[in-house]
């Protein structure tokens, strides 16, 4: 018996300290997975829907006591001019850099006069040139707008297409706010929520149930959705959940068909609130499968009605309590909600995307202020990869003086029929490679002089495997394949050529990317005195020269030919050098960044760019945010001979510090032949990922340096 009873006690004790284990875990891990009220204030948060009027301090400092950034909205109402609202968000933003951005509106006021159309565009355009990242339309496009005939004005009316083209080109965010909540097509009494019963009560002239005569609850919804059907890339932000606060069964429809589309929650969290009083789980699942879609917002803000003290302390009770909403499981009770329900309790992972990650999702720019730029003086402290040079010498006094620039190298080999030969640049590359560990890598290419023999693939593919052994990371394709290459009928052989597919599968399979010199700049195709860039290029190279050689393919068969490669092999991975010889349009380089997603592209055109600032500084550098991931710092220096190579050194660090200049600064440069031109002053996360990340992911574990 009292051998049973140790047993007994053995067991007890055992299973008691096996079970504080368990509370233990499940304690850490509920810890590392959920937030609490207590981190409330530690999390960094983005609120993207406030309306600040006035000139005031107190609302901002409390949201950055909370861990807020704002997006302050200029609204077309009735109230405040939208000309006064942006003077006052201009000075805003000025004073208060870190902590605010803004969205521009435009007034429909004389929306059928001749010159409303012009003047709208010369108003956003002087809004994005002043730093405005997204454009919000208000409700009274649809429920007050008429034209001349004095019918309602929609959203989806063609008259609005060339404004929102116009949006998108500029790579900009619409806001939307169209319709109101389906409870203002009830009585009162009838309403869901006490939000909505106090405004609708105070704004009869918004209340459509005295209004039967106004455009119906669905004519509202139906055309957003066909203005969302013309334009399938316009990057849109539907206020106040999408007006579709009432059922998120209807709003999962709305994500699921239009994947450009997100929704704020500004003032609509109760309505969340009131479906989880009788469906939880229902609310709880769309936030979860939705995640990426919804953007944290309020609709709070300062006019000249508001005292700035109370507003600032009712939105931070406000921010309060829907955090709890959102991580928490306790139950609630919330002033716009008559009865109870349970807190959403979602995952950090969730949290942060509503809170931060899909703000800067959905509107890029405002990475701007949540990291820190750059300067001219930390250039020496950043990791920089050139990802296309030419060492063509043995030489080691550039590479060694380069590490003071904190940059290293990508060498590629070329199957030129000029200068160093082929085979005798990859020994140099080698022995580079192995005397430099960490600061060179190289790329090999393979020979096209044999192209019309039989064996000649499998020739390419072994030299290819040999020089992986050796260590390349990479293969080049040069300009010869589309502008030299002949097959045994003379004719030329293009990049898309089926013979050339099992290298380009090979290459695919073994995850090694392939960098593309494939035509030349579309100057290349103009006499000499037309040129603005390559003038000097062209003119010792009459060879290259194609105005001079109208027997040639033509740019567009180049161009064509590389587009229906990556076409053939989208498991390929892509790096067009030089700009992927669309250095003239990045409205074109563009639309090949939206088809291809397997390509990238190098920078190796530096000029081109400073023409574009100079032409339109805003649209190229919307052009470097939007496409950040796919762009790769790049050279093409041809390092020449031992005499020469200290001097070279000195030139490159020059031209080094020029490109980063460029690239982090907004100073004002000067280049002959193009003009005057501004720095683009990238966020530190863009230029990290030009001079270092993209190369180490599209390179990965070839890339021994990283």
């Amino acid at each position: 018996m009292k051998s049973y009873f140790i047993i007994l006690c053995f067991v007890s004790i055992t299973l008691f300290c096996s079970s504080c284990g368990e509370t233990t875990n499940a304690t850490k891990t509920n810890e590392e997975t959920f937030y609490t009220e207590a981190d409330f204030a530690s999390v960094k948060k983005f609120n993207s829907h406030v309306h600040i009027s006035v000139y005031d301090s107190i609302f901002i400092k409390q949201a950055a006591a909370d861990n807020f950034r704002l997006l302050t909205v200029n609204v077309n109402s009735p109230s405040v001019p939208v000309e006064q609202q942006q003077q006052v968000a201009l000075r805003l933003v000025k004073d208060f850099p870190k902590n605010i951005q803004f969205a521009s509106a435009f007034s429909v006021k004389d929306f059928n006069s001749p010159g409303w159309l012009q003047q709208t565009f010369d108003y956003l355009k002087k809004s994005f040139d002043s730093g405005a990242i997204a454009v919000k339309v208000w409700k009274n496009i649809g429920m007050e707008l008429k034209d001349a005939q004095g019918k309602f004005v929609m959203i989806d009316n063609p008259v609005f297409d060339t404004i929102i083209n116009f949006i998108e080109k500029n790579d900009i965010t619409l806001i939307g706010h169209l319709g109101e909540p389906r409870n203002a097509w009830l009585p009162v009494e009838q309403m869901t929520v006490a939000g909505d019963k106090n405004y609708f009560a105070a704004h009869p002239q918004y209340h459509m149930y005295l209004h039967p005569e106004y455009p119906s609850y669905e004519d509202q919804v139906n055309a957003r959705d066909r203005m969302l059907e013309k334009h399938p890339n316009i990057r849109f932000v539907g206020a106040h959940l999408g007006s579709l606060e009432w059922s998120v069964d209807e709003l999962a429809k709305r994500l699921d068909k239009f994947p450009n589309m997100a929704v704020d929650m500004a003032e609509r969290i109760s309505h969340w609130q009131y479906q989880a009083v009788t469906d939880w789980q229902k609310v709880h699942d769309f936030l979860i499968k939705y995640q990426d879609r919804l953007i944290y917002a309020t609709d709070e803000g300062i006019n000249s009605r508001k005292d700035p003290v109370e507003a600032s302390k009712l939105a931070h009770e406000n921010w309060l309590r829907h955090w709890r909403f959102f991580t928490s499981a306790e139950k609630m009770k919330v002033p716009k909600v008559e009865k109870e329900f349970n807190g959403m309790h979602l995952p950090k992972e969730v949290v942060d995307k509503i809170y931060l990650k899909n703000a800067e999702k959905w509107f890029p720019r405002i990475a701007e202020t949540s990291n820190d730029f750059y300067s001219v003086d930390d250039f020496d402290s950043v990791k920089k990869i050139d990802t296309h040079i030419h060492l063509n010498t043995d030489e080691a006094t550039f590479i060694s003086q380069a590490a003071n620039d904190n940059i290293q190298f990508l060498d590629i080999v070329d199957d030129r029929p000029f200068g160093l030969p082929m085979n005798d640049q990859e020994k140099i590359a080698v022995k580079q490679v192995k005397a430099f560990p960490g600061r060179v890598e190289y790329a090999t290419t393979f020979s096209v002089r044999d192209f019309n023999r039989e064996e000649w693939q499998s020739t390419a593919i072994g030299h290819i495997k040999t020089a992986l052994k050796n260590g390349a990371i990479a293969v080049k394709v040069w300009k010869n394949i589309g502008m030299d290459l002949k097959d045994a009928n003379g004719k030329f052989v293009m990049i898309d050529d089926v013979r050339f597919d099992s290298i380009l599968d090979f290459l695919a399979q073994n995850k090694v990317p392939l960098i593309g010199h494939l035509g030349e700049p579309r100057e290349c195709w103009l006499p000499l005195e037309k040129m603005v860039l390559h003038r000097g290029y062209f003119s010792e190279h009459p060879e290259y020269h194609m105005y001079l050689h109208p027997e040639y393919p033509s740019y567009e068969q180049q161009v064509a030919a590389r587009d229906n490669m990556l076409q053939k092999h989208p498991g390929l991975v892509f790096i067009g050098a030089h700009l992927g010889s669309i250095e003239w349009s990045l409205d074109e380089l563009a639309k090949r960044l939206d088809k291809y997603p397997n390509m990238s592209v190098d920078l190796s055109r530096m000029p081109e760019l400073y023409l574009h600032a100079h032409n339109d500084w805003q649209k190229t550098r919307n052009f470097f945010v939007k496409y950040q991931d796919r762009l790769l710092y790049a050279t093409d220096v041809q390092v020449g001979t031992a005499k020469d190579a200290t001097e070279m050194n000195k030139r490159m660090h020059d031209r080094r510090m020029y490109y980063w200049s460029f690239f982090v600064s907004d100073k004002v440069f000067e280049e002959e032949g193009i003009g005057s031109f501004k720095g683009l002053h990238l966020p530190r996360q863009v230029v990290d990922k030009i001079y270092y990340s993209n190369a180490k992911r599209l390179f990965g574990p070839h890339f021994q340096m990283l």
